[in-house]
Order: structure tokens, then C-alpha cells, then sequence
């Protein structure tokens, strides 16, 4: 591990008449650093693969998503309901219950409160019959908002400035000692 990387800084604004901004730190071990409109973040990258601003260019955003998210997820209310009635619609369609259960088990569902744990551990401990239907599989989860935000708005912008610097680099040209075998 080098003792002193070398720290560079990045300053992206979403586009120019807006007010989005970030001020980005990266080090060339793997380590970045991010104050911006929509909140901060930061991760390690220990073991990026290679040059780490061209590793971060190559990275899609559910995985920048995962990462800068800290295991931060937010219950997806809607999508949790919705994914509850599924479960009755397909125990129902595939025998699993009768038709009685089937409307008992989606009252159920309707009733309860998703975005209250105590109501969820309700339904799951004392009121849904399905629990070895995949009961424990209906929950689901979403990064937060503004973490969504950052990595749509300006990640992008972010990624555009280290690919446009990583060209001018590459198209500089390289300046070197000439041995006096090289000169002829």
C-alpha cells in the first residue's frame, strides 16, 4: 500500500444553469470522497484492478449504487404491497389455497401498514398462512432517493470529466531522455 497516494480533485456541476454540484476526491489507491447537493459518500475500492480512475469509468451505476449506498436501503412500500398480492394471486392460481384464504390473505395484505415494522411483523408472524408459500421474500428494497439522484445527475457528469482527462493524457505527448543510441 503506498503510504502518500496521489489525491485528485474534481469539482461537477450537473449543467450549467442548474444548481447541482459535487466536489469529488479520489486517490489513486482506490479511495473516494464526495460532498455534493445530494448528500456524501465514500468508499475503498482495495483491489480496483488497475489505474483507478479508468477502473471508476468502467463501473455501471447499480455497482457504484451498492457501493457508495453502505448497505443504506430504504423500504419500497408500493413494490412491497404489490409484490405481497402476487404472492396471493400465485398461491391462489396454483391450488395452494382456497378461495376463502385467498381473500382472507389479500384483506390481509391490504391492512397492513408497510411502512410500520410492527405492522409488517404482524402480518408475517401471526396473520399470512404463506410464510412457506414465500412469505419471506416479499420485502423490497430500494437505495435512497438522493443516492439515486447523485449517481442519474451527476456521475455521469463526473465520469465525462476522468474519461476526457484520461484522453488528454493519453494524446499528450510523452516526454522523455533520449539515450545517444536512441538519437542515431
Amino acid at each position: 500500500m503506498n503510504p502518500n497516494p496521489t489525491t485528485r480533485f474534481y469539482q461537477v456541476r450537473a449543467v450549467e444553469h442548474r444548481s447541482e454540484w459535487a466536489r469529488i476526491w479520489i486517490t489513486d489507491d482506490g479511495c473516494i470522497s464526495i460532498l455534493s447537493d445530494y448528500g456524501n459518500y465514500g468508499y475503498w475500492f482495495g483491489a480496483p484492478g488497475g489505474e483507478f480512475r479508468r477502473f471508476l469509468t468502467n463501473c455501471g451505476d447499480d455497482y457504484i449504487t451498492n457501493k457508495l449506498s453502505e448497505g443504506r436501503r430504504n423500504l419500497d412500500q408500493r413494490a412491497t404491497e404489490l409484490n405481497a398480492k402476487r404472492l396471493v394471486l400465485r398461491a391462489r392460481r396454483d391450488r395452494s389455497i382456497d378461495r376463502e384464504t385467498a381473500r382472507d390473505e389479500w384483506n390481509a395484505v391490504r391492512d397492513v401498514e408497510w411502512d410500520n415494522e410492527y405492522s409488517r411483523s404482524k402480518w408475517y408472524f401471526e396473520e399470512t398462512k404463506l410464510v412457506d408459500y414465500g412469505a419471506t421474500e416479499v420485502l423490497v428494497y430500494d437505495y435512497p432517493q438522493q443516492l439515486q439522484a447523485f449517481v442519474r445527475v451527476l456521475w455521469p457528469v463526473f465520469i465525462a470529466a476522468l474519461t476526457e482527462e484520461i484522453k488528454r493524457e493519453e494524446a499528450a505527448p510523452r516526454v522523455g531522455i533520449r539515450t545517444p543510441e536512441a538519437l542515431g
